[in-house]
């Protein structure tokens, strides 16, 4: 999954992500306030070998950087703590000693040893780094034995005694920049359970991966649409029209459509959503009819209904047998395929899948079902169990459309 698609699916949940970052930073930011401030002290110790020679430069060079390296790893061990712990009597043990020890070589590659101890008492710190490089010269000088024919022998000594204590700020503000990280990873994670758990539809990419179809339009569902809400209904009419469904007749092919839209549950006014789009189809000189299609009756709701646009829709009422706008005696599939003979678009707007039959009824014969989803209120189960329902009549859905009927987010 890419950056941006992640990122997309998780906007909807901002909120949840806000709460658990913001908790998670204030809660460690507190912690390290009420943390007591630490002081660090630093003294240096130089490695050399006593009794050089020319000829041998190389060689001792090559002794110092080995014991260097060694030293490095027993500054920091319990063997040397506990020698300072005795030393002082101080009130811990030596693995805690060791935890506030530290040494690094001073680079680049040199004989110098830096000894770092970190402690809330300052003065304690100091007085450890002390001890520290002290004991630790006394007990390698024990362990160090001749090294070559012409009595070498490896020497160490303190060059910088301990230092005056500074508080670490670098350890604090690296704290701090874990905490915020952490807080941030925490929020994001949050969000993604919130998204993998969220029973509602909230985001397209949950829409298409639930229905299985791609989502070909956002648009919104009021029954007066403005002029730049029906920007959306023209975008969605290009959709349409880029789908290419040919009916052989008469051993011609002719291009026409039949367009069912439905919604899983009830969510939407689909009549509003087919008559805004009626609309955006008249106004670009489409010949369209919109029907509304319920268990009882069939119901012309073709726009624009002035009589002077009247003569560019193909008039239904004036073919029912009573003049009315109602067709309760009508044959669904052959009025459809009377109008589509006629060049006409059919927009069909029908009852929820999951309340009746209808939509997999009338899907059966139209080039295509549209599902009108709600973001935040569709549930997921609602639209998984109607593209179920709807395939297993043979019927697939070609595309959703989202729905927008408030601005909850």
């Amino acid at each position: 999954m890419r950056l941006n698609a992640f990122l997309a699916d998780l906007r909807p949940y901002r909120r949840t992500f806000s709460v658990v970052t913001v908790a998670v930073i204030a809660v460690g930011l507190l912690w390290l306030l009420l943390t007591p401030s630490r002081y660090v002290s630093t003294a240096r110790l130089m490695v050399s070998i006593e009794g050089s020679t020319t000829a041998t430069a190389y060689q001792n060079d090559e002794v110092v950087s080995g014991r260097v390296n060694s030293y490095v790893a027993l500054l920091t061990s319990e063997v040397v703590s506990d020698l300072v712990v005795d030393a002082l009597a101080v009130p811990m043990s030596a693995r805690e000693l060791a935890g506030e020890v530290s040494a690094t070589i001073v680079p680049p590659r040199t004989s110098l040893i830096d000894v770092a101890v970190t402690d809330e008492d300052p003065e304690r710190a100091r007085l450890l780094a002390d001890t520290v490089t002290r004991e630790f010269v006394r007990y390698v000088d024990v362990l160090e034995t001749p090294t070559g024919e012409d009595d070498q022998m490896v020497d160490t000594r303190i060059v910088s005694t301990a230092s005056e204590p500074s508080q670490s700020w670098t350890e604090r503000a690296g704290l701090a920049t874990a905490v915020v990280l952490f807080g941030l990873l925490l929020g994001t994670v949050a969000a993604w359970i919130r998204a993998r758990t969220d029973p509602l539809v909230r985001t397209a990419r949950c829409a298409a991966a639930v229905s299985g179809a791609p989502v070909v339009a956002r648009v919104e569902g009021t029954g007066a649409a403005t002029d730049d809400e029906l920007d959306a209904y023209r975008r969605l009419r290009l959709r349409l029209r880029s789908f290419t469904f040919t009916r052989r007749r008469a051993g011609q092919d002719e291009r026409s459509a039949a367009w069912v839209l439905a919604s899983p549950n009830g969510e939407v006014d689909t009549a509003a959503v087919a008559s805004n789009l009626g609309r955006v189809m008249i106004s670009a000189g489409d010949r369209v009819v919109v029907l509304d299609h319920d268990e009882s009756e069939i119901r012309d709701l073709s726009p624009l209904q002035e009589q002077s646009r009247r003569p560019s829709v193909l008039g239904l009422s004036d073919s029912s047998p009573s003049g009315e706008s109602g067709f309760p005696g009508a044959d669904p599939e052959s009025m459809i395929e009377d109008l589509r003979a006629d060049g006409t678009t059919v927009v069909v707007a029908v009852s929820p899948v999951l309340a009746t039959c209808t939509a997999s009824i009338v899907g059966g014969y139209a080039d295509g079902v549209l599902l009108t989803v709600v973001p935040a209120e569709t549930r997921r189960r609602d639209l998984a169990r109607a593209t179920e329902s709807l395939r297993d009549c043979g019927v697939c859905p070609v595309g959703v459309v989202l729905v927008d009927r408030s601005g909850a987010d």
